[in-house]
């Protein structure tokens, strides 16, 4: 039975203050195609905007990622529980919900404990 990788993919610098777009990427093992989850912003930052979560199918290597970073495996029978997951997790700025993704998913025992702190211990999120 096939795995997924689950990754975090950091945008290329768009000017925002040094900010960088955070995504969840999960992709079967030797496709081309990925699916991404991202907390988006649907109104203007400054004047209170809200959030909303969206997800694509895109290219695994889009050009608009600066880098991404491995997460963990993904079971295939667990591939829908990373779906409800993301559609669970409340969405805000996208550095705070792909960490509060990656926790949740370390509570459901679909990534290893240590996940988040490993990220968080090297400044990854913020």
């Amino acid at each position: 039975m096939a795995s997924f990788d689950l990754s975090i993919g950091i945008s290329n610098d768009r000017g925002s203050y040094g900010l960088r777009h955070r995504v969840l990427i999960l992709s079967e093992q030797g496709s081309d195609q990925a699916t991404w989850y991202h907390s988006t912003n649907v109104g203007d930052l400054t004047t209170g905007g809200a959030f909303k979560v969206q997800i694509d199918e895109k290219s695994l290597d889009s050009h608009v990622l600066d880098s991404r970073f491995f997460a963990g495996k993904i079971a295939a029978k667990d591939k829908d529980k990373v779906k409800d997951v993301v559609q669970r997790t409340p969405a805000t700025f996208c550095q705070q919900w792909v960490a509060d993704v990656v926790e949740a998913l370390e509570k459901e025992s679909l990534v290893s404990k240590g996940t988040l702190k490993k990220w968080l211990v090297f400044g990854f999120f913020f």
